[in-house]
Order: C-alpha cells, then sequence, then structure tokens
C-alpha cells in the first residue's frame, strides 16, 4: 500500500470504521484491538491516529506488536 504508515493506518481505521457501521456498531464499542506494525519507530504516528478514532473514555484494551 502506497502513502506511508500514516495514510495505511487512516485506511485501516476507515475499513473498521466501514465494518462497524455495517454492524450497526459504533468505535466505543470495540473491547479489544491488535496491531501489527513492520517498524516500532511507526508506533507514534499510529497512536496519534488510533486516538482520534477511539476516545480515552472508552478506549479498547490494545496489543501492539
Amino acid at each position: 500500500m502506497t502513502g506511508g504508515i500514516a495514510a495505511q493506518t487512516e485506511q485501516v481505521m476507515k475499513n473498521i470504521g466501514a465494518v462497524l457501521t455495517a454492524a450497526r456498531l459504533v468505535f466505543e464499542t470495540v473491547v479489544k484491538t491488535t496491531i501489527y506494525l513492520v517498524d516500532l519507530q511507526d508506533f507514534g504516528i499510529v497512536n496519534q491516529i488510533y486516538g482520534r478514532y477511539f476516545s480515552l473514555d472508552s478506549a479498547p484494551a490494545r496489543a501492539t506488536i
């Protein structure tokens, strides 16, 4: 996928949002996520984008590998 980690993360979050919408759910209903990164130095960028979709009050459990 082109566009770097920021574009890829945005697309993943949009895809998750579409799946949730189709199931008549919202991000606040997600209980756990797992993020796989090739380069852990990308964590800051991913975390920033992730935080726009999941609020601090309802953030799911998360594992990042």
